[in-house]
């Protein structure tokens, strides 16, 4: 029942006014979620610097890099 209400609420403060402002929100909240990936294991590659742990690393930064220039491509769209 907990979970429950903590995707809910995830789901209320995620949807926006607009499309816009939905996806606006996901690439945010995308950001912090692979930015707390790409620190772990950033700091888990200084015990395994080979393997499926720099993947992870290689791929949370590249969809940090894509959500971070999608956000810019938003408030871009929204000012204009």
């Amino acid at each position: 029942m907990r979970l429950k209400n903590v995707v809910g609420t995830l789901k209320s403060k995620i949807l926006g006014k607009n499309r816009l402002e939905t996806f606006e929100n996901v690439s945010i909240f995308s950001i912090i979620i692979f930015s707390l990936m790409l620190s772990v294991s950033i700091a888990l590659s200084a015990i395994w610097p080979k393997g499926i742990v720099a993947s992870i690393s290689m791929i949370s930064s590249f969809l940090v890099f894509i959500f971070t220039l999608s956000l810019v491509i938003i408030w871009i769209i929204k000012e204009v």
